[in-house]
């Protein structure tokens, strides 16, 4: 079982790309419900096999109807934890992500790098920053993210976003 959450942590890891320690705190959050949902499944694996030995249908077994309906219980808890942390996370990774991206346009680049994982929602990154709450500044002075990006792109810079 240690392999299996290993196996786990390092393609979690992989996928998520979490930065600072708010992040990883919220890593190891959904590591815990992601794993605590698989140990959920294994045991529900094992009260259903020797029902299936004895030929009986596992869900028409009255007998095992509790310890089904709480590890049901148990499983739903740990994957609303689970999706719950994700979303925070995919929200934590969009806001850096967009920070950094105003932080481009107005000359004030950020020194930590910001990755983006699955859970980073580009869309809101590449959204003008007028219409963002977070944006602090002058907004009217960047109508078009993309095309100021694209005007302040030099040679050796990633290559900008293609314009809305």
């Amino acid at each position: 079982m240690e392999d299996d959450f290993a196996l786990l942590e390092a393609g979690l890891l992989e996928h998520l790309m979490p930065l600072g320690d708010l992040q990883n705190l919220l890593f190891k959050r959904i590591l815990e419900c992601a794993w605590n949902v698989e140990r959920c499944r294994r045991a529900e694996g094992d009260l259903f096999a020797p029902a299936e030995d004895q030929g009986i249908a596992p869900l028409l077994d009255q007998n095992e109807d509790p310890r089904y309906a709480r590890i049901q219980k148990y499983a739903r808890q740990y994957e609303s934890g689970f999706h719950k942390s994700l979303r925070a996370l995919g929200d934590l990774q969009t806001e850096a992500a967009y920070r950094q991206q105003v932080s481009l346009m107005t000359g004030e680049c950020e020194a930590i790098p910001q990755t983006r994982s699955e859970v980073c929602n580009t869309r809101k990154i590449r959204q003008s920053p007028k219409s963002h709450p977070s944006a602090i500044g002058r907004p009217s002075e960047f109508p078009n993210p993309s095309h100021q990006l694209a005007s302040n792109w030099k040679p050796g810079m990633p290559t900008p976003p293609p314009s809305p």
